[in-house]
């Protein structure tokens, strides 16, 4: 299954995200965290690379998704997690194991309507529970908007621990798997199957190699 976090820089995705990891593991989930903006810091990365090289100035802000607008775009980075979802979980569910993908709802719409039967998950801060927590309350632009729709579970996080937003959220995922599956992994098991032979393990199709970009139009300085 997977489970999409949504919500406003500073709202605690990445914290919960990992802190969420750790408890589904313990009760015989697989889980894998997924940052949708994975393939863009990777892209960042290799642009500080080249210009700690050649004693480049730094790479300004945001570089990387001007360097070719027309192609990095939600839909791509859709692809792009599909991709990467299908190499990593085909070998769980040749296992039949429980497993769960965790996205960063970054580009909810999107990402909501590719996983319609996620388990998506609002989290709620306050300007200045933010502002504490990363020191200002960015403007949210168009790479960072909120999911919109309906959502599984709405937490609030200005009076809550990561604990317990993480373990509020296991709740209320594994009973939601129950629903689903009809049973639930145990305590402390990793490797625990699926007990019902009637039950499959949800499929995720290899998509299609993307073209080449198209980069007419780039702001290329």
């Amino acid at each position: 299954m997977f489970i999409l976090i949504s919500g406003r820089s500073g709202s605690g995705k990445t914290s919960v995200t990992e802190k969420l990891r750790h408890v589904l593991g313990r009760r015989g989930i697989a889980v894998w965290p997924y940052d949708v903006k994975r393939p863009l810091k990777e892209m960042r990365d290799v642009l500080n690379i080249v210009s700690s090289q050649y004693r480049m100035p730094d790479p300004p802000k945001g570089i990387e998704l001007n360097l070719c607008p027309d192609w990095i775009t939600p839909e791509v980075l859709l692809s792009a997690a599909k991709y990467k979802i299908f190499d990593i979980t085909s070998s769980w569910e040749e296992k039949k194991l429980f497993y769960a993908v965790i996205l960063d709802g970054t580009f909810g719409r999107v990402f909501g309507d590719a996983f319609p039967q996620s388990f998506k998950v609002k989290l709620l801060a306050s300007d200045d529970a933010i502002a504490e927590r990363i020191g200002s309350v960015p403007v949210d632009t168009e790479f960072e908007s909120e999911s919109e729709g309906l959502h599984t579970i709405v937490i609030d996080t200005n009076d809550k621990t990561i604990d317990e937003v993480a373990e509020e959220i296991s709740t209320a995922f594994r009973g939601k798997m129950e629903e689903a599956f009809g049973n639930s992994p145990k305590k402390n098991d990793d490797t625990v199957p699926l007990s019902s032979s009637k039950v499959k393990p949800p499929k995720v199709k290899k998509p299609p190699q993307p073209g080449k970009p198209n980069c007419k139009g780039a702001n290329v300085t």
